[in-house]
């Protein structure tokens, strides 16, 4: 099983340890339609059930602090997403030593990722993050936004590979999981859940 990964950020040393509240917040900006909420929530929480999890989504909306990350890693509608995850990391609404609680974070834009004109989201499990970026008319296509979430979920929660990268012994491959980088479907293969389903019985929250 992948090892617990830390790092060093603004001089503090911190563990990936977002997941112990099993809490993720969810932020948009103000242009993200209430539905594309629900659509990320709702597959959220269909991934969770197929694995047995259990997460409090909390839903923030366009919090200022929120907006004030975003903005200042935003250069020509652009955002460095790198440089996006580390403030995420090492905001204090996630030290739990001056009052801040453990969580995940979500954000949706409707930016461009940096030097990116394709992509419509990426996420870190070391980072417990996600970050959609639903330029154009992509949150309007319900179907794609189902399958990108599913698909950014399945990373957030701890799968680092896409499906094709590695063969197990045992599993049939599947060319319509979810979990190949073009999202050729909305399902996510046994192979992947059962990935999922050790990486969290190894955290001891399943």
């Amino acid at each position: 099983m992948p090892k617990l990964e830390s790092w060093v950020m603004a001089g503090i040393r911190r563990q990936s340890t977002w997941w112990k509240h099993q809490e993720i917040r969810l932020f948009w900006e103000p242009d993200i339609h209430l539905a594309t909420v629900r659509v990320v929530i709702d597959e959220l929480n269909l991934l969770c059930q197929a694995i047995g999890l259990q997460f409090k989504l909390i839903p923030f909306g366009s919090h200022q602090s929120a907006m004030i990350q975003l903005k200042a890693v935003t250069h020509d509608n652009q955002i460095d997403y790198n440089r996006f995850f580390d403030i995420v990391v090492a905001e204090d609404w996630r030290n739990e030593s001056i009052g801040g609680r453990e969580h995940g974070d979500i954000f949706i834009t409707t930016k461009h990722l940096l030097d990116d004109p394709v992509s419509l989201g990426c996420a870190s499990y070391t980072d417990g993050c996600i970050l959609f970026a639903l330029h154009g008319q992509s949150q309007h296509n319900h179907t794609l936004l189902r399958r990108l979430v599913r698909h950014e979920a399945t990373h957030l929660l701890g799968l680092g590979l896409h499906c094709n990268e590695f063969p197990v012994q045992g599993y049939h491959y599947n060319d319509r999981c979810n979990m190949h980088y073009h999202l050729p479907s909305g399902e996510t293969c046994p192979k992947c859940l059962d990935y999922l389903r050790a990486f969290w019985t190894h955290l001891g929250r399943l």
